[in-house]
């Protein structure tokens, strides 16, 4: 592609007036800003707090519900283990209840 006219490639801007009351009020308002942003940091350093205590009442929650779960699997393998026992013991009741009617009855 041929171009007719050379092209203008300056990139120098020119000089802006700075105004003194237009500086005092961009200060002004970026210090604003600063202040604004500081009370946002604030109100969401406390939040995370929050949320921190939160996730640790929640941790010691777990904790405990694990601990509960455990100690109620090991009464459940001990009560099982006695349910057997007491099977074995009918069997074994009921096989002398038969011997003995059949002795009985001979």
């Amino acid at each position: 592609m041929k171009l007719d006219k050379p092209l203008n490639l300056t990139f120098a801007q020119p000089a802006q007036k700075t105004d003194p009351q237009a500086l005092q009020r961009a200060t002004g308002s970026e210090a604003q800003q600063v202040e604004e942003l500081k009370i946002e940091l604030l109100a969401k350093n406390q939040l995370i707090e929050a949320k921190n205590q939160e996730l640790n009442e929640l941790k010691i929650k777990n904790r405990q519900l694990h601990q509960e779960n455990q100690e109620t699997q090991e009464r459940q393998k001990l009560m099982d283990e006695e349910l057997r026992k007491a099977e074995a013991q009918i069997e074994l009741i009921m096989e002398l209840m038969n011997d003995r009617n059949e002795e009985s009855g001979e």
